[in-house]
């Protein structure tokens, strides 16, 4: 009890918002903001918790970030308060994850708020160790909101750490499409202690009828996608095939200019054809072929007429 009173006073957010086209988040100030696990689906699961820095053997993300959140080792869950979210807008979050076992993880869920029916799922994405492709350290965890106009929705972090593991989210911005990406700054003066990749395939499913996607996703094996929730089950992933089979079609384009070298071949070979065969046939083989010509028919009607009997009746 006392230690989830300590957290609800500690979870207070720093929110720098320049306009709804650009809001970002971290875990510094006393600012109030709701956020939480009482609504959602993070309704009656663990919290995530607060910690610092200077606990760890790492470097944070930015001189003037001190403070991080960090999953327990149950599966965890907070969500954001809610605000503006429009199709096609990007959301990152700076995270860091050194695993030790293959159920640490980190998933972020953005949802739609659909008043008298369950939130819509418009975009997520999962940092998990069972990635391939997965490499430890500071990550970028880019989503791409899928959709059409501007709704409201909030963010839901979902994550889970070993004991001796370290997972945690650092920070996270909102950019709407129309809005410069690099004029939303998380931190007032943006000087980075370290270089984060941001090489994080994203998985955007397509839940709302009507909406548009462009991304390509990615399956990824991770148990957290099925969430009780109606919404998560949908998944739209026919666009990408329609986007493969123009490829062949253009390239079948340069064929056609081929044609034309071949008519111009059989022109030659039918100009030289017609002067070698009066050539061969004129001298020899016209007067040749009359001859046999003639004489093939005259011989056949002697042996076709019935001139045997006749020569039967002679010696009566």
């Amino acid at each position: 009890m006392h230690r989830y009173g300590f957290l609800i006073l500690l979870f207070s957010y720093n929110v720098f918002c320049i306009s709804e086209n650009c809001v970002t988040y971290n875990f510094e100030d006393n600012q109030k903001v709701n956020f939480t696990n009482t609504y959602g689906i993070c309704r009656g699961m663990s919290s995530w918790d607060v910690g610092k820095y200077s606990t760890l053997s790492i470097d944070s993300p930015h001189r003037d970030s001190n403070i991080f959140i960090t999953p327990r080792t149950t599966l965890s869950c907070i969500s954001s308060f809610k605000f503006s979210v429009t199709g096609s807008a990007t959301l990152e979050l700076n995270v860091y994850m050194a695993p030790t076992a293959k159920s640490d993880q980190i998933t972020v869920l953005v949802f739609q708020s659909l008043p008298g029916a369950n939130d819509a799922t418009v975009g997520n994405a999962v940092l998990s160790p069972n990635d391939i492709n997965f490499v430890p350290g500071w990550q970028t965890m880019r989503v791409r909101i899928v959709g059409i106009g501007t709704h409201e929705g909030y963010i839901t972090l979902l994550g889970m750490a070993s004991l001796t593991s370290v997972v945690l989210v650092d920070s996270f911005r909102y950019v709407a499409p129309t809005y410069d990406i690099d004029s939303c700054i998380i931190y007032p003066d943006e000087i980075s202690t370290i270089e984060i990749p941001t090489e994080t395939s994203t998985i955007i499913p397509t839940t709302i009828p009507g909406t548009e996607t462009s991304e390509i996703p990615t399956a990824r094996p991770v148990t957290i996608v099925t969430i009780p929730t109606s919404s998560t089950d949908e998944q739209n992933s026919e666009i990408p095939r329609q986007t493969v089979t123009i490829i062949p079609m253009t390239t079948e384009r340069p064929l056609t200019t081929r044609n034309p070298t071949t008519f111009s071949i059989p022109e030659t070979v039918t100009s030289e054809v017609p002067t070698t065969e009066p050539v061969i046939t004129t001298p020899v083989k016209s007067s040749s072929t009359t001859v046999s010509a003639t004489e093939i028919p005259t011989t056949r009607p002697v042996t076709n007429t019935p001139e045997k009997p006749s020569t039967v009746t002679k010696p009566t």
